[in-house]
C-alpha cells in the first residue's frame, strides 16, 4: 500500500495523507512516517475528537510535527460543520458539498446562495 501512495508522488498527482490514531502518540507517529514518504497535505477525521473534547489535543500533535520537520504542512479537520479556525488548518464536511449542489455559497463559516449581491466575483 505504501509503495502504491508513493507511485501517486512519482506522478506529480497531490496525496493528501489520513491521519489515524486513537491517542497524541499514534497521530504524530501517523503524521511523522507520512512527512517521511514527502506527504504535505493531511486530513484528520474529526467528528469523535470534536465530541470528546480531544481536538485541540490533535491540532497540537499536528503542530509538533509540522514545526519540527515540514513547517508548510497543511492539515484538513475533516467531519466538522462548525468553525475551527487555526493557523494553517481548515476544516470541512459533507454538507458544504450537499449545499453547494443547492446553489448555496460558504464563505467566512456563513452559507449564502449563489445570486445574494454579498458575494462578489473577483477577477483575476
Amino acid at each position: 500500500m505504501v509503495a502504491f501512495a508513493n507511485d501517486f508522488l512519482d506522478l506529480g498527482i497531490p496525496v493528501i495523507g489520513l491521519v489515524k490514531g486513537a491517542i497524541g502518540q499514534q497521530y504524530v507517529w501517523s503524521l511523522r512516517k507520512q512527512v517521511e514518504m514527502g506527504y504535505v497535505s493531511f486530513a484528520l477525521p474529526s467528528r469523535e475528537l470534536f465530541r470528546q473534547g480531544l481536538l485541540d489535543g490533535a491540532f497540537l500533535s499536528a503542530q509538533y510535527v509540522f514545526k519540527r520537520s515540514c513547517p508548510d504542512a497543511e492539515l484538513l479537520f475533516y467531519g466538522l460543520a462548525h468553525p475551527f479556525r487555526r493557523a494553517k488548518a481548515s476544516y470541512s464536511n459533507l454538507s458544504w458539498f450537499i449545499e453547494a449542489k443547492h446553489t448555496r455559497y460558504i464563505k467566512g463559516g456563513k452559507a449564502y446562495h449563489m445570486v445574494d449581491p454579498e458575494i462578489k466575483v473577483q477577477q483575476v
